[in-house]
């Protein structure tokens, strides 16, 4: 009885442990997404006309290539013909945590969409995009253990 208490005890503390590493790596992920939802929105103030397109979406293309992260891709970043500014993302972060004697490591990724319009006073909407089973993967990201949203 008393071995089978010790290790039920183990399993709900190695349980814990992922726990904690999967909530770090998902709460980076949302981080990194906000991050590239007020990069766009910086993007968007810089052409308040929105008289030079191609070069914005180049500019936001370069922005949003660091703010998603050292796992992270830019899918897409295109102009629609009203003027909406839209870039596809994918951001993959690494969460770790460690405590009596175990360790674990989780890896997530979160897809999402960012546009908005150039204008005066730009806002940068923000939302889920589901994952294309093909998203990119770089060096040291490439098992995913887990598919998160903005607000799971």
């Amino acid at each position: 009885m008393t071995t089978v208490l010790l290790t039920m005890t183990g399993c709900v503390t190695q349980e814990h442990i992922r726990s904690r590493a999967r909530d770090h790596a998902v709460d980076t992920v949302r981080e990194q997404a906000r991050h590239a939802q007020e990069q766009t929105a910086a993007e968007l103030a810089g052409d308040p006309d929105g008289r030079d397109v191609p070069a914005l979406v180049a500019r936001l293309r370069t922005s949003l290539d660091q703010a998603v992260g050292p796992g992270g891709s830019v899918l897409s970043a295109a102009s629609a013909a009203d003027g909406t500014i839209r870039a596809d993302l994918t951001f993959v972060a690494i969460g770790e945590a460690g405590g009596a004697g175990s360790s674990a490591s989780v890896t997530v990724r979160l897809c999402a969409t960012v546009e908005g319009r150039p204008a005066p006073r730009p806002v940068a909407s923000l939302r889920d995009l589901p994952c294309p089973s093909n998203a990119p993967t770089r060096p040291g990201y490439q098992s995913i253990d887990e598919v998160v949203t903005l607000s799971d």
